[in-house]
């Protein structure tokens, strides 16, 4: 997952400086003319670069759920070979760390993990 977040880091600072500078030329440019076309097209280009960011973000956070779910499945699969040697305050403790909310409903049982 290390990798993944390395790849949005130099995704975003190609992207966003790319963006960052097409927008400083718009801007020289503008201040040249007086072009109201000039800073139509700023304009674009900061809400184009707004939503590259945000959905970085979005991508970011992404990556981050998906490694936190890989770190679940590897703790539970080791819990499988270790539960019968732990005792039960070790249990316990192991089941609050992975375990985020239990609901109980008339013929369901629903565990909400971490």
């Amino acid at each position: 997952m290390i990798i993944e977040t390395n790849v949005l880091k130099r995704v975003r600072g190609r992207k966003g400086a790319a963006t960052k500078k097409k927008i400083k030329r718009l801007y020289n440019l503008y201040a040249e003319s007086d072009d109201d076309i000039l800073l139509d097209t700023i304009n674009e280009q900061k809400k184009k670069l707004a939503d590259t960011e945000q959905k970085i973000e979005v991508e970011k956070l992404k990556v981050e759920d998906s490694s936190r779910k890989m770190e679940t499945a590897k703790l539970v699969t080791n819990l499988s070979e270790t539960w019968d040697y732990m005792d039960i305050e070790e249990q316990q403790k192991t089941l609050r760390m992975i375990i985020n909310k239990i609901t109980i409903t008339d013929n369901n049982i629903n565990v909400d993990f971490k």
